[in-house]
């Protein structure tokens, strides 16, 4: 989880560096089978933004900043109506971990100094600035309409990325950055599909999938400029869809 390191300095060896992806592809997720770590953290990230695992979600993202609140993506369908979700605690949670891991020792802060802040004076400052339990940090939430074509053929992009998911062969390292976490439910059938990418390079399939799911937390967000994103949206979907099914051209 090197992407959330930020100024804090890890004594944990493993959280050291972070193994990103190949350029063209997602690759698996991690499980409970090959050793997770932080799992914790994790089940805390997707408890608070639990609504885009909602019956009825057809496509998702969760992402985990480094610097900023995690925050997830989705489009819903009912009853032939398709909406736009977006959901972010007002604050990082990653805080929560933050502070666990100063308690038993495991990480201490510096400053862009380089001088070592006391680890009570840095659990202080959080737990005064964070309510004691993770569940209070307020929601921010919103949902608005989308069209049936542009949620169907976001769908199939989604739906393409996943299926080509595996282990990359060529992984890079790297420290800050953000983790993307994509997902969807009956992919070609299957019950469910799920895959990641670290902080892809510009104009790769992971990337402009990674814009996609930018630009419709963007069309949720912005109610001035919702139609200009609009048209925006429709061009990323089109560009990586002509990516993935050549035909299209």
């Amino acid at each position: 989880m090197g992407s959330r390191i930020g100024s804090v300095l890890l004594t944990l060896s493993v959280l050291a560096t972070h193994p990103s992806v190949a350029s063209d592809h997602l690759e698996p997720e991690d499980s409970l089978f090959s050793g997770v770590f932080l799992e914790d953290y994790t089940k805390m990230v997707l408890e608070a933004l639990g609504e885009a695992y909602d019956k009825g979600v057809i496509v998702r993202m969760v992402a985990f900043p480094s610097f900023h609140p995690e925050f997830a993506v989705a489009i819903r369908e009912f009853s032939g109506t398709y909406t736009v979700l977006r959901l972010s605690p007002e604050k990082q949670l990653w805080i929560y971990k933050t502070k666990d891991l100063m308690k038993s020792g495991q990480i201490e802060k510096i400053t862009e100094s380089g001088q070592h802040v006391k680890p009570k004076d840095e659990i202080g400052k959080i737990e005064r600035e964070y309510p004691a339990n993770f569940r209070d940090v307020p929601i921010m939430r919103c949902s608005v309409p989308i069209d049936a074509t542009t949620a169907n053929d976001i769908r199939r992009a989604w739906e393409l990325m996943l299926l080509n998911t595996r282990y990359a062969t060529d992984a890079r390292l790297g420290m800050d950055g953000t983790e993307y976490h994509f997902s969807m439910p009956g992919a070609m059938g299957r019950e469910s599909c799920a895959g990641k990418t670290w902080s892809p390079p510009k104009d790769s399939p992971p990337r402009q999938l990674v814009d996609i799911a930018t630009s419709l937390g963007d069309y949720c967000l912005n109610e001035t400029d919702r139609a200009a994103i609009g048209v925006r949206l429709k061009d990323q979907v089109s560009r990586l869809l002509k990516t993935l099914e050549p035909s299209r051209r």
